[in-house]
């Protein structure tokens, strides 16, 4: 009876979101831990879950600033002792939640994670892993053998992406196709569909004429966010509840493919129409083949480009060489495809219903290299060639081009199965080695191409090599000219490696530092014009240090030479000086401090620091649209604070545009809305939005306090890229209500409201046909402008159409009448003690 005053919370995300991502049962007692992953799109609060073991639940607790709360994509650790973990892993950049056991068995035991109502969200047995950790391959298959468990090569992946992950080899097992007997109403229920995902899936590629075998559809993904195909069903040209060749069940990935295998004969050989509906019976893409569109026998009909949103017939080819679940290989048949001597009856009664299986993977088109063609794809790539362990790398060839004009599609392979697709991708190493990648290529116009990259992964080579400074130019020898030399010094504490950098002149001219170049710390590296050819101007010129990734890493500009001697970097500037090629100058370089870009040290000289690709005194508009990695300083008006939207991020303001301040490790000073912040980090980009990442507090210094500035009010038409990221005021009507957005149409448009689990939005206050202002972060992910309003105020209702029913109203009277039962309830209770007693 007491229960009755309980009143329940809604959840933020689906439970099961959350999946343990890694076991470390191998060290010694008190030194284990349980590394868990959300693998969603929202926010989930883990308050009074369980660790479960040994048929006992432990407790979590929240350790430090830390809260129960774990972002999409965030990994938090379970340790045994949290001190302790926190002395072996003190970069560990995500949560850790204390708990308690005796001992994990390293010969494998069953394990779970129970939510806060006891409910079990994940319990297997795992798998031996007594020397290193155990890692899960695919957080988003529910497999808990070899398939997708390994244990580690030499140590683990703690806060980082699992070295084994994405490998396509393990199949979901509960991704398969069920009978036509449509699925439950539970996996969808109503007006939860993801219409704008549906909308951009994709009938990639399919066979209809297998021979032996059976026929298949492969389906595409291009989205950035994972689809559940639950209830969504596939069907041919047949107009009637017949049609359905088969019911979809599982996940879809972003960027990935899914194969959908028939046991039945469907498709007819001589023409047809491939159907895929969401699960609102909505068709959302259809492929009709025919008349000159027609494969043969074990051929295959494909897109040219996966995902193209055409579904023109000169979108699509026959290949000879079919690709389920893999990269799709466009080769023509040596004549063109006629129709084949028999067609199936497309009748209804010879299509029967039948079960089936879909597999999933992630490739992209490439056609198979073609070594006589004489037209070769011009190559430009950016891609380091060494880096730490663990250590985000990005590789890009997106300024690759196909002298014909074609449309170019990449494949990234990163051995042991692992393919990326795309013009740019990130890859993190967790082991040291060496590894080749193949990077593969075709256009839409005929050409490709392939290229083997190397890399090399070890302590002490980071990628990241800013300590590398430019320290000594020698323009005017007294001597031959062959004698000039430009000097390098390596002002950090780790070994450089400078393969691939260039110096480059004013002229353009530029000399390429050998493969295997790499420069210890705290030394030096002369380059003599004997082998660079550089001939450095005595009037005069520039000279700049140009990094592998063809970013600026330092630059000089010297004056005038005065003959027989170097321009070399003292502790306050750059002066002319006797030569000393080689030699460590260490008094004048280890407190020589980054100067702002283009500060004068005199008439003659300027210095620009070692920072990468210093970008100072930027708007922010110009700032959101740089490449990642630019190294950036800029200052702003605090908008957001941490923990508004998320505990890793903030945002500020020029007055116009905005963007986001983020930190991996959630280390800010205490910021309040209207401080003035001098902010210096890298750009990076997360799902189409721009941000900027710090490393520690100390690079967030608050200039000023309580800052003045008002919102900029906007109609939906006026928004662009000057205002993105920026504290804008919208008014509008509500026209739709869903599980985390509001929609508001102003008369010119309508945007989505996005509320942020952090910002705790009271949804149910507001109706549809409302009248609201709303201010908010103003924001472009990939999916297309959201307002972030930052909590319940910054929403404000102008005309409601909602008649003030309380406390009458169907929704509080259903409150009332709960607790009042609750209370006779009890009333009861006590008359029956009463007459037991008396």
């Amino acid at each position: 009876m007491a229960s009755s005053f309980f009143i329940s919370k809604a959840v933020n995300a689906a439970n099961s979101d959350i999946v343990i991502n890694e076991i470390g049962a191998y060290p010694t007692s008190t030194h284990e831990w349980i590394e868990i992953y959300n693998k969603g799109n929202d926010a989930v609060d883990i308050t009074g879950w369980k660790f479960w073991e040994n048929a006992t639940n432990h407790g979590l607790t929240a350790t430090g600033t830390n809260d129960s709360i774990v972002a999409p994509g965030e990994y938090v650790t379970i340790a045994q002792n949290a001190a302790v973990f926190m002395t072996d892993h003190p970069n560990f950049p995500g949560s850790i939640f204390a708990s308690s056991w005796s001992t994990l068995n390293e010969a494998g035991e069953e394990i779970g994670l129970k939510d806060a109502a006891g409910n079990f969200i994940e319990q297997f047995t795992y798998l031996p892993a007594p020397d290193h950790s155990l890692e899960r391959k695919n957080p988003h298959v529910r497999d808990y053998a070899t398939t997708n468990w390994q244990e580690h090569v030499n140590g683990n992946t703690l806060g980082l992406v699992n070295s084994n992950f994405g490998d396509p080899s393990s199949p979901l097992p509960s991704s398969g196709i069920t009978s036509a007997t449509p699925s439950p109403a539970a996996h969808n229920p109503a007006g939860s569909v993801n219409a704008s995902i549906w909308a951009q899936i994709k009938i990639n590629e399919f066979v209809a004429d297998p021979g032996n075998g059976n026929e298949w559809i492969e389906l595409y993904n291009p989205t950035e966010t994972t689809l559940d195909l639950s209830d969504g069903t596939l069907c041919d040209s047949r107009l009637n509840s017949a049609c359905t060749i088969a019911n979809l069940s599982g996940g879809l990935a972003a960027k990935s493919w899914v194969v959908i295998t028939l046991t039945s004969d469907h498709l007819n050989n001589g023409g047809d129409t491939v159907i895929l509906k969401n699960p609102n019976g909505i068709v959302v893409d259809q492929v009709t083949y025919g008349n000159l569109l027609i494969s043969k026998v074990g051929q295959a009909l494909a897109r040219k480009v996966d995902g193209m949103d055409n579904n023109d017939t000169g979108d699509w080819a026959v290949t000879t060489q079919p690709t389920a679940g893999s990269a799709n290989v466009i080769i023509s048949p040596p004549s063109p495809p006629s129709v084949s001597a028999t067609n199936r009856d497309s009748s209804a009664s010879n299509h029967p219903r039948h079960t089936a299986s879909q597999t999933a993977s992630s490739t992209e088109n490439i056609t198979t290299p073609n070594t006589s063609d004489p037209v070769k794809i011009i190559w430009k790539i950016m891609a380091p060639k060494s880096a730490t362990p663990g250590e985000v790398l990005d590789f890009s060839a997106a300024e690759s081009a196909d002298p014909r004009g074609g449309r170019l599609n990449f494949r990234w392979d990163f051995g042991n199965n692992e393919i990326h697709t795309g013009a740019e991708t990130s890859r993190i190493f967790a082991t040291s080695g060496a590894y080749t990648i193949t990077l593969s290529a075709s256009s839409t116009a005929g050409t490709v191409g392939q290229k083997k990259l190397s890399l090399t992964i070890a302590p002490g080579l980071s990628f990241d090599n800013r300590g590398v400074v430019l320290s000594e130019v020698f323009p005017n020898p007294s001597g031959p000219d062959t004698s000039e030399f430009i000097e390098l010094y390596n002002t950090a504490s780790s070994t450089a490696d400078v393969s691939g950098w260039q110096l480059k002149l004013k002229s353009d001219k530029a000399f390429t530092l050998p493969d295997h170049t790499t420069l210890p710390p705290h030394d030096t590296l002369v380059f003599y014009r004997l082998v660079t050819h550089l001939a450095l101007d005595n009037n005069g010129s520039m000279v700049e240090l140009i990094s592998a990734q063809n970013a600026t890493v330092d630059m000089i500009e010297y004056p005038k030479s005065i003959n027989g001697q170097s321009y070399t970097r003292t502790e306050k500037r750059w002066a002319w000086t006797t030569p000393s090629p080689g030699h460590i100058k260490t008094q004048y370089i280890e407190s020589l401090e980054p100067k702002i870009l283009g500060e004068h040290i005199d008439a003659a000289s300027k210095i620009i620091p070692s920072a990468v690709h210093e970008y100072v005194g930027s708007t922010i508009t110009d700032i959101r649209s740089l490449a990642k990695g630019a190294y950036v300083k800029l200052t702003g008006l605090v908008t957001a604070i941490p923990g508004t939207f998320s505990k890793h991020y903030f945002y500020i303001t020029d007055g116009s545009s905005g963007i986001q301040i983020y930190a991996a490790k959630k280390i800010f000073p205490e910021l309040a809305i209207g401080d003035q912040v001098a902010i210096a980090g890298t750009v990076s980009n997360l799902h189409g939005v721009p941000r900027i990442n710090i490393k520690q507090a100390d690079t967030v210094d608050i200039l000023a306090t309580n800052g003045q500035f008002a919102p900029e009010p906007l109609t939906l038409d006026e928004l662009d890229d000057t205002n993105a990221g920026g504290l804008v005021v919208i008014t509008g009507e509500i026209t739709k209500l869903t599980k985390n957005l509001m929609y508001v149409d102003d008369g010119r448009g309508e945007i989505p409201l996005y509320f942020k689990s952090g910002t705790h939005i009271d949804k149910q206050v507001f109706s549809i046909g409302d009248q609201v202002k709303v201010t908010g972060i103003l924001e472009h992910p990939q999916s297309g402008p959201q307002l972030w309003p930052r909590n319940q105020s910054d929403i404000e209702i102008i005309s409601s159409t909602t008649i003030n029913q309380a406390p009458s109203s169907p929704t509080t009277a259903k409150t009332y009448g709960f607790i009042t039962a609750g209370g006779l309830a009890l009333i009861t209770l006590a008359w029956i003690i009463k007459e037991a007693y008396s």
